[in-house]
């Protein structure tokens, strides 16, 4: 019985994952988004009461020279428990300075 408890409340949950193309904090007025440079993973997340999205892409640039992500993958976790719940992104790090300007 001790077991069947520890599976429902381990395994009782949902995830969901999608995409996003482009997040930024960044001046990106006037730059192409072709042709970026290619930069490291970054990972963030944020969990527990007051998880939400914009906290999960702060951390993830938090402590390097990035201002943008790219290709992001979102992953929402839900779980019994408020404080299991966590939105994580993973994406490509770049500097919105790095990307070439409209005319160039």
């Amino acid at each position: 019985m001790g077991l069947m408890a520890v599976a429902f409340f381990t395994l009782a949950g949902c995830t969901h994952t999608g995409h996003i193309a482009l997040m930024s904090n960044g001046a990106l007025e006037g730059r192409r988004l072709t042709g970026i440079p290619p930069g490291p993973t970054v990972e963030g997340h944020a969990c527990g009461f007051h998880q939400n999205l914009s906290a999960a892409f702060n951390n993830a640039l938090a402590n390097t020279p990035y201002d943008t992500v790219i290709n992001a993958e979102i992953t929402h976790t839900t779980g019994i428990f408020v404080w299991s719940n966590c939105v994580s992104l993973k994406g490509q790090g770049v500097r919105s300075t790095d990307l070439p300007k409209g005319g160039d």
